[in-house]
């Protein structure tokens, strides 16, 4: 297969494949969807797997994988779904991983993580984390389904540190995550603002075209928002998609993520 170097889909779910993916895969440089979900696979996710820089879609769910998650899955800048649901993978999440750009689907239900869930994937469109061992606090964006049971049972010291840390903690800069997301055709973003400073938050696209400035001015401190309409600096309305928006506040910057529905 590795052979094959214009092989862009392989989809073989649902069958009695068994033994470990072949590192070979990685070296298929046009590979844009992975599919072998429900079979009897074995072993970790191939490194080489990681330089596949055009793959959108990895379905490994329904297997006896097991191992970490890679870091290098930054790498795959265009992964827009990724199913690794019902193994047996441990070890916490990379911290990166929601941080890929296109990215909207993420399963890992039903493994063995550990550690906590990043509030960045409140940005995605579909999340499911249940049945693991995640411990709290958990992300407020995250409901019942997503989140499921965890088994806390290594987790009473994490959590206490975490809440001490929480409580010395001043108040400080805050981009929170749009809502609702996915949204049609307004949504809110709303943001904390420590002291009074100058405030500047910008619309791009998925190729970071900038869209539209929605505010740009003097503001006093304290909690804030602002309502965008899905509409460009002309007063079009924009295509549906991912966009992303970006707060510039004094020597903060931070980016997040949201998606527009038709």
């Amino acid at each position: 297969i590795a052979n094959i170097n214009s092989l862009q889909y392989i989809r073989f779910d649902n069958n009695n494949l068994s033994g470990e993916i072949p590192n070979e895969i990685g070296e298929l440089e046009n590979l844009s969807s992975l599919i072998l979900n429900g079979n009897q696979l074995i072993g970790e996710i191939p490194l080489s797997l990681m330089s596949s820089s055009n793959l959108v879609s990895l379905s490994l769910n329904d297997n006896n994988l097991g191992g970490e998650i890679p870091l290098e899955i930054i790498n795959l800048i265009n992964l827009e779904f990724i199913n690794l649901s019902n193994n047996f993978f441990s070890g916490i999440i990379p911290l990166d991983m929601p941080d890929i750009p296109s990215l909207y689907y993420v399963n890992l239900s039903e493994n063995q993580l550990e550690g906590n869930i990043s509030e960045d994937f409140c940005e995605l469109y579909f999340v499911d984390f249940s049945n693991n061992k995640f411990c709290p606090p958990y992300p407020i964006c995250l409901n019942e389904e997503e989140l499921g049971n965890q088994d806390t049972t290594n987790c009473s010291s994490v959590s206490s540190y975490h809440e001490a840390q929480l409580n010395k903690m001043p108040i400080e800069f805050r981009l929170n995550q749009n809502f609702p997301n996915p949204f049609n055709p307004r949504t809110i973003l709303s943001y904390h603002l420590p002291k009074d400073g100058y405030v500047n938050i910008t619309i791009y696209d998925i190729i970071g075209t900038k869209v539209k400035t929605i505010v740009n001015s003097k503001q006093s401190s304290g909690q804030k928002s602002v309502e965008w309409n899905a509409t460009d600096k002309l007063g079009k309305f924009v295509s549906a998609g991912i966009y992303f928006y970006t707060i510039e506040f004094d020597d903060f910057r931070h980016t997040k993520k949201m998606l527009l529905l038709k």
